[in-house]
């Protein structure tokens, strides 16, 4: 089956997490390389680990959704670029520039340096595009990046789209506000130089996006081929995340706007995203556009794990739906494998092949419930057997559009049991 796979990163929160250690240390004097060798730093694993598991994906893409710092530590976002180059090789001829898609997090914004008079709010991502670029990786999308991953007749629409404009701004005063706090700011040395400008303002952590950036990528989407799936990638969620967060201004200012043109588009689109250090899988559908699927998936903290998504094509090169696999730390040191959780992208509801109509034909006659080497034998197009490819993709291919369950589908075809869901 023709598939893509990306692995999707978020929160390094470089160097806050640079030396976290799943030990318990009582005696601070213990040397720094026994330690290494007892349980070395998280994130050194968490980097390990994804660079092993990217091995096994040859053509594989990297999404990385924001907050490589900390509380807008340009130098903190410098090392982390550092370390992310180096230790994954990006930019190598291994890892195209086209496959890989990195967006500011809110984090990331060095609020200090955000002028109080009007500016270019794009302008303070400037510092973070150059780190990029010093090292010949211009990957950071301040504004809409796109990019494409191709494979034969299919393939992904990659959009790289900053939901931290907002972010880092300052909030004017109420005049009558500032009138009061005038004569605080004048009486505190360290303040008076600034209770003309910056005493008199607030610091907003506002994500948004720019109108122009949702505009590009809906114009985008709407004219692509049905063999090109959608992949938006951005630091904030566009849901409300589902512990309240206490602060003004902290959920996406367009957040449903981005969400309402999308769900509009009638077609399946990916929407990955960090930010809220849990990890959900949510899927949106609107009634009133049927083929329409907003599937958004989030990714935790670096030093927690990652997310490995397999996105499956049907022969005819449409999108057929998205396995997440959740690849996490365990508390004992190593990671493992959760639950992979998968989403269907299309729903062809009547559109059948002569071979998946024999297969559905002969399940309804014999049973069922069959084994795979029953219907290998028993299955005929034209008189003749398909071949074992053809035929393990069209039984995927039903799976995944709801007509059929593959029993012990990731192990060996000989030992798979198709049943019959409905039709």
């Amino acid at each position: 089956m023709k598939r893509i796979v990306l692995y999707q990163l978020s929160d390094v929160h470089y160097p806050e997490h640079r030396n976290e250690r799943a030990l318990d240390v009582k005696d601070p004097g213990v040397p720094s390389a026994l330690l290494e060798a007892i349980a070395p730093p998280r994130l050194v694993g968490a980097l390990r680990e994804l660079l092993r598991r990217m091995g096994s994906d040859p053509g594989c893409g990297i999404v990385i959704c924001g907050d490589l710092t900390t509380v807008g530590s340009l130098s903190g976002y410098q090392q982390c670029v550092e370390y992310l180059v180096t230790g994954l090789a990006l930019g190598s001829n291994e890892w195209p520039l086209t496959s890989l898609q990195v967006v500011p997090g809110n984090h990331d914004v060095n609020r200090l340096s955000v002028p109080t008079e009007d500016h270019d709010p794009i302008a303070k991502f400037d510092p973070l595009v150059d780190a990029w670029i010093a090292h010949s990786v211009p990957v950071l999308a301040a504004r809409l990046r796109t990019t494409q991953m191709r494979s034969g007749g299919y393939g992904l629409d990659l959009y790289g789209l900053n939901s931290c404009v907002g972010c880092g701004e300052w909030r004017e005063l109420p005049d009558d506000l500032r009138d009061k706090l005038a004569p605080i700011f004048k009486d505190d040395a360290e303040t008076a130089q600034a209770s003309d400008d910056r005493g008199r303002w607030e610091r907003l952590d506002t994500p948004a996006f720019l109108e122009g950036d949702v505009d590009e990528v809906v114009a985008a989407v709407r004219t692509s081929a049905r063999d090109r799936l959608a992949v938006v990638i951005a630091h904030h969620n566009l849901l409300p995340q589902f512990m309240p967060r206490i602060s003004p201004y902290s959920e996406l200012l367009n957040g449903g706007m981005l969400r309402e043109r999308l769900c509009r588009l009638d077609r399946p689109i990916l929407y990955l995203h960090g930010h809220i250090h849990t990890s959900p899988v949510e899927v949106l559908l609107q009634p009133a556009f049927p083929q329409g699927r907003l599937v958004s998936v989030a990714a935790p903290v670096f030093v927690q794990g990652f997310n490995r998504l397999a996105i499956d094509f049907a022969a005819d090169g449409q999108p057929l739906g998205v396995e997440v696999l959740p690849i996490r730390v365990q508390d004992a040191g190593g990671f493992e494998n959760g639950t992979p959780l998968r989403v269907s992208l299309n729903l062809r509801v009547g559109q059948w092949s002569p071979l998946t109509e024999a297969i559905i034909e002969l399940l309804e006659t014999a049973g069922q419930k069959q084994r795979y080497i029953d219907i290998r034998d028993a299955v005929r197009i034209n008189g003749r057997r398909p071949a074992e490819p053809r035929l393990q993709d069209a039984l995927r291919e039903a799976e995944w559009l709801g007509w059929l369950r593959l029993v012990g589908r990731d192990e060996d075809a000989r030992f798979w049991q198709v049943e019959l869901v409905g039709r």
